[in-house]
């Protein structure tokens, strides 16, 4: 009976090695089952599947706890240099690996700061007061406001998150489904 203890107890070690590999892989200490599934189909074609995972460790959480590490707490976004997903930590907009290259212009992160996030915010309700229907970035680009969308998207992360913080997704949304 001890020696299929043994065999669990390898088994689950296993398991949880794999689960730190595959954050590990994402450069994290948190770890989503889309992000594992990735890596599985991607760079371990041999990592246990999720249901491997929940047999043997329990609910995804609590797998995640054995391992070490834990489940994301915020959402990810896309870098306003390179678009990589990232987790925002003081509203940067910047991933780590552009922040950290030595050939990123700081040029550019000024260029973003040059517009507040009210003035900014004020200009989309503009063009939403001009356009019909969806704030889209080519309706915005047609009405040849400033700042450019490029900037927007930098200083927020997103156009969506853009429009999140301006109160104006919902109605981006709302028309889509009409």
């Amino acid at each position: 009976m001890s020696i299929g203890t043994e065999v669990m107890d390898e088994k689950k070690q296993q398991l949880i090695k794999n689960l730190q590999q595959a954050a590990n892989h994402f450069k994290s200490n948190t770890l989503t089952r889309s992000q594992y599934l990735r890596y599985q189909s991607n760079y371990a074609t041999d990592a246990p599947t999720l249901m491997s995972i929940y047999n043997n460790l329990g609910k995804w959480k609590d797998a995640l706890e054995l391992a070490g590490l834990s489940q994301q707490e915020m959402r990810q976004i896309r870098c306003g240099r390179c678009g990589k997903r990232f987790d925002p930590q003081n509203d940067q907009n910047y991933c780590i690996d552009c922040v950290n290259d030595p050939k990123f212009s700081k040029g550019s992160r000024r260029a973003s700061k040059k517009y507040t996030e009210e003035e900014i915010i004020s200009v989309l309700h503009e063009a939403a007061s001009l356009i019909e229907g969806s704030i889209t970035i080519p309706a915005y680009e047609e009405l040849k406001l400033h700042p450019c969308t490029t900037t927007i998207r930098n200083h927020f992360g997103s156009w969506s998150n853009a429009l999140k913080k301006a109160g104006l997704y919902k109605r981006c949304l709302s028309y889509k489904e009409k």
